[in-house]
C-alpha cells in the first residue's frame, strides 16, 4: 500500500479569492480535511475554503467538492500549558499517521499561512519524524493581505521588516528599527495602548491597525487615534518608522 502524506494548506487571512491555485489542488486531492475545530461551521479555515471552492467551482467550470471529503476535528485546547500542548500535538500527530499509513493524503487547513505562527508546525515536525512525508503550502499572510488592503508598502531599500507575537516584551520592541508587525496584539494591556499613541504621535511614524482582514467584519484604522480600546483578536497592528 502506498504511503500517504500530510499537507499544510494555507487559506489567507479571509478573503476567499486570496487562496491560490496550488491550495485548491491539495484540497481537490484530499482524502481527509483536519480541522482545528468541533465542527466545519466552527473552523474559519473550512469556510473560508469552501467559499474559495465555490467561486472557482462556479468561475471556471470545476468541481471541487469540499463539503464531500472526509472531516477530523482536533479542537485546539486554549491553554499556554507546554505539557497539555504537547499532549494535544501528540495525539493529533498519531491519529494522523494511522490515516497516512493507510496511504490517505490529510490536509491541515490553516489560516493564512501555515510557516508562520501556525500549530502545523507541531504536528508536522512529530508526523516528520515518524518517517511520514510532509508537505506546506503557503497562504497570504495577514500582514501581507492588511498591507494590501491599507494600500501601504512594509518596507522599502534597506528597511528591515519584524514579524512579533502579541506576547513580546515592550520594551524589547521599542528597541527595534524599521517597520514592525504586531500578530494579534494584547487587546488589554495599558502600557501597549500607550506605546502605540506615543509612537503615532512622533513626526515620520505611522501607526496602522487592520481587524478580521478580508472578512465581513472588516475593521481599519490609519492611525494610532483611532485603534479601538479591544482591537479584537485577529488584528494586525503595523508601526512604520
Amino acid at each position: 500500500m502506498t504511503t500517504g502524506k500530510l499537507t499544510g494548506v494555507g487559506v489567507g487571512p479571509g478573503d476567499p479569492e486570496h487562496i491560490t491555485l496550488k491550495a485548491l489542488k491539495a484540497i481537490r486531492m484530499a482524502d481527509v480535511l483536519m480541522l482545528p475545530a468541533k465542527s466545519r461551521e466552527e473552523c474559519r479555515a473550512y469556510m473560508i475554503a469552501k467559499e474559495a471552492c465555490g467561486i472557482f467551482n462556479r468561475e471556471y467550470n470545476a468541481n471541487i467538492n469540499i463539503e464531500d471529503k472526509e472531516c477530523m476535528f482536533e479542537p485546539f485546547p486554549m491553554s499556554m500549558d507546554k505539557q497539555a500542548l504537547h499532549d494535544f500535538h501528540t495525539n493529533a500527530a498519531d491519529k494522523i499517521s494511522l490515516l497516512v499509513e493507510r496511504g490517505k493524503h490529510v490536509v491541515f487547513l490553516a489560516i493564512g499561512d501555515p510557516c508562520i505562527y501556525s500549530t502545523f508546525h507541531y504536528i508536522a515536525s512529530i508526523i516528520k519524524d515518524k518517517g511520514y512525508l510532509t508537505e506546506w503550502i503557503n497562504g497570504i499572510s495577514s500582514f501581507c493581505a492588511s498591507a494590501a488592503r491599507l494600500g501601504i508598502s512594509l518596507a522599502q531599500n534597506n528597511e528591515p521588516i519584524h514579524i512579533i507575537p502579541g506576547k513580546y516584551d515592550l520594551n524589547d520592541l521599542k528597541a527595534l528599527k524599521g517597520t514592525k508587525v504586531i500578530m494579534k496584539p494584547s487587546r488589554t494591556d495599558p502600557d501597549f495602548r500607550a506605546y502605540i499613541e506615543e509612537t503615532g504621535s512622533q513626526d515620520g511614524c505611522s501607526v496602522y491597525w487592520v481587524s478580521e482582514c478580508g472578512l465581513p467584519g472588516e475593521r481599519i484604522a490609519y492611525e494610532a487615534s483611532g485603534i479601538p480600546e479591544d482591537m479584537g483578536y485577529m488584528s494586525v497592528v503595523i508601526i512604520r518608522d
